[in-house]
């Protein structure tokens, strides 16, 4: 299960949104997956949901479903939907799933902001070092005493 895909979490948020509103408003759990199956989702996610739908509507519970999908789904997920269910909460666990997962994709998106202007800097500092070197290596010539000329001063010659 090394390369198994992994659900992505602007994906689980937006399941778990959908989900938590869905059980919110009162409409039944077999509705809300068989229409999760049907979606507009990643075609992994919809034949997960798909599979999920199946077994929830042949009577099974819907934290053994979310543990028969495999290592798609989070172990943190799965895990709290099985306590949702056991408590009754399920609706609000699915809320606070999709806020969990909306937090990770808001903190990697201001990582990847925050880092592109360094990595920017760097790239730019490195490509000038290396065309000053790649120049000095075209200017050839001795200076009065003998030696050969060393434009930088850093004994790059």
């Amino acid at each position: 299960m090394l390369f198994s895909p992994r659900a992505r979490n602007r994906d689980l948020a937006q399941l778990c949104r959908r989900l938590a509103i869905g059980l919110e408003s009162g409409i039944e759990v077999r509705k809300i997956f068989a229409r999760e199956a049907q979606g507009r989702s990643p075609f992994v996610m919809r034949s997960r949901m798909e599979a999920i739908s199946i077994r929830v509507a042949a009577g099974g519970t819907l934290a053994d479903a979310f543990d028969d999908a495999g290592p798609y789904f989070p172990t943190l997920m799965c895990r709290l939907i099985r306590v949702g269910e056991q408590t009754g909460q399920i609706d609000g666990v699915f809320r606070h799933l999709a806020e969990h997962y909306e937090y990770q994709v808001r903190l990697r998106r201001e990582f990847m902001s925050s880092i592109s202007w360094p990595i920017t800097q760097l790239v730019v500092a490195l490509s000038i070092v290396g065309l000053v070197i790649w120049i000095s290596g075209f200017i050839k010539g001795k200076d009065l005493e003998g030696r050969e000329i060393d434009i930088l001063g850093f004994g790059l010659r």
